[in-house]
This record gives C-alpha cells, sequence and structure tokens, in this order.
C-alpha cells in the first residue's frame, strides 16, 4: 500500500496529467492514460512511442499487461517507467548527442535491460542501457517508490556466498557487506538494488570497459519541505562517501530535475514536455 505521501504525490501527478489531456484520454480511474502515447509526453514521434512499446514487451511485459479494472500499469500517471522511457525515447535515434550525468558518447538506447547477476543472483532490470566505446553505463530511475521506506528483505543465499563477495571491489564490496551485516540499514534508498546492479554492471563488462551507474531520481517541487525526501537525499550522499570516487561501477546520483537542465540546450521542446508534466508539489499532509 502506498505511503500517505506517495498517495499525494500520485494525486498531484494525476491532477497534473488529466489537466494536459482530454478527457477521452483518460482512464475511468482519473490516473491512468488510455493509450502510451498519452503516457509519455508529446514531443515524441509515433515511431518513438512504438520503440518504447517494443522495448517493455520485449523487456517489462508487466508494464503492458491491464489490471482487472483495465489499467495499464504503464499508463499511469505515476508510473516510473513511463517517465524514464519518454525521457529517454527522444534521444534513440541520436544517442551521441545524448548526456547523463556528464557522461556521453553512447552508441545505443535500451530499455529494460537484463543483466545476469553471477553465482545465481538472477537477472535484475536496468531501466536504461546506454553502451559506448570502452564504456557502458546504466540506469535506475525513480518517480514516487523512494518516498516510502524500503521494506526490509532478507537477501538470497547467493548472495552470502564468497564468490559473490568477490565480484566488487573498494567501496561497493564495503556497502555490500555493511548491508548484507545489517551495519547500515538505510529508509528510503534502495541501496541493495544499486548493489544488484552494480553486481550485474561488472560481470556484463567486457574486461577493460568503464561502467558508470546513475541513479536517477524524481522529487516535488515542495521535497525541501517533506522529511523523507530530505532523508533520501542524505542516504544518498551517504552511500556517494562511503563509495569514494575509485569503484567500479562510478555511481552518480541525479534528480530529473537537474537532467532536464542538462539537457534544455539540446532539447527545449521536450524538457519543457517532461517539466509540464512533472513539476509538481506533493503538498502537505493532513493535519
Amino acid at each position: 500500500m502506498p505511503t500517505a505521501l506517495q498517495r499525494r504525490a500520485r494525486t498531484a501527478l494525476s491532477a497534473r496529467m488529466a489537466s494536459l489531456l482530454p478527457p477521452d484520454a483518460l482512464h475511468a480511474d482519473g490516473e491512468h492514460a488510455v493509450d502510451l502515447a498519452d503516457a509519455l509526453v508529446p514531443t515524441l514521434t509515433a515511431a518513438d512511442v512504438a520503440w518504447v512499446h517494443g522495448e517493455l514487451a520485449r523487456g517489462a511485459k508487466g508494464e503492458l499487461r491491464p489490471t482487472r479494472a483495465g489499467a495499464v500499469p504503464a499508463h499511469a500517471a505515476w508510473s516510473s517507467t513511463a517517465l524514464v522511457a519518454g525521457a529517454f525515447a527522444s534521444w534513440r535515434t541520436d544517442p551521441g548527442a545524448l548526456r547523463v550525468a556528464g557522461l556521453g558518447g553512447f552508441t545505443d538506447v535500451r530499455l529494460e535491460e537484463r543483466l545476469l547477476i553471477p553465482h545465481g543472483g538472477g537477472t535484475p532490470n536496468l531501466d536504461v542501457a546506454l553502451p559506448g566505446p570502452g564504456t557502458f553505463t546504466g540506469v535506475e530511475a525513480k518517480l514516487t517508490e523512494h518516498l516510502a521506506p524500503q521494506p526490509a528483505r532478507a537477501w538470497a543465499k547467493a548472495y552470502r556466498r564468497p564468490a559473490m563477495a568477490s565480484e566488487l571491489r573498494d567501496g561497493w564490496a564495503a556497502v555490500f557487506a555493511a548491508l548484507l551485516e545489517g551495519r547500515w540499514t538505510p529508509r528510503f534508498l534502495n541501496a541493495a538494488q544499486l548493489v544488484k546492479h552494480a553486481l550485474s554492471l561488472q560481470a556484463a563488462a567486457a574486461d577493460g570497459t568503464a561502467t558508470q551507474l546513475v541513479l536517477l531520481y524524481w522529487e516535488p517541487t515542495d521535497g525541501d519541505d517533506l522529511p523523507e525526501v530530505v532523508t533520501h537525499r542524505e542516504e544518498v550522499a551517504e552511500l556517494l562517501d562511503r563509495l569514494g570516487d575509485d569503484g567500479a561501477p562510478r555511481l552518480h546520483a541525479r534528480t530529473y530535475a537537474q537532467l532536464l537542465d542538462d539537457w534544455e540546450p539540446l532539447r527545449p521542446q521536450h524538457v519543457a514536455a517532461l517539466r509540464q508534466r512533472t513539476e509538481v508539489a506533493a503538498g502537505p499532509a493532513a493535519p
């Protein structure tokens, strides 16, 4: 169940989407678009929308499967999948022009990329995969997920094997150990998920390939006044401090607001559409 803050954020995002679409473009619940195109942003072409659908059908079919009520998860106003897909789809035909957290030189844009964690660790999905000559960058994106405390989950036995620990070095190895042993328990930052992405990126990278991991997350415009948002920022800063600058993959953290500031000179209309959809306040908690 969503927390009170998540409900307020979802309500604000739904109201914004509803204000931008004609009534017949909305599902009966008022929180989902009927068509995928309307769940994205209007700056995308029909070919872009078809590409997004194909990428989700390949790597995250559940996002396209209607619920019993007939709503499609990826069509929700608060869908993290729709936001990151809509944001990056604009770059699919010109990946070399894309910049993310100061990184570039990409040759492809792929959504919902499944990478294998060795030693029985599974196949986590990267929201965006950005390969390039001698480099591989993964993006993990959040919309409202991090506005609630992360549920405590036991690590699978595979992650306690010595062989798994040997896959990471330096700061990542220390963070992995601290999480496994319960010495560090961030509340809003899903650090365990990032460790799993680090493991999969290192396993997927060929020898000599530089790996990068970008944590991309949304904040409501009144985030400074929300304890959950402030705590999440502090936990992100602590993770970056624990990792230092020498670990692989190198972690970069960006808010959507920061990403759009970087993109504005390159794609001003696309950025304006994304801001129009996402720049909302969650509002204060009920007294």
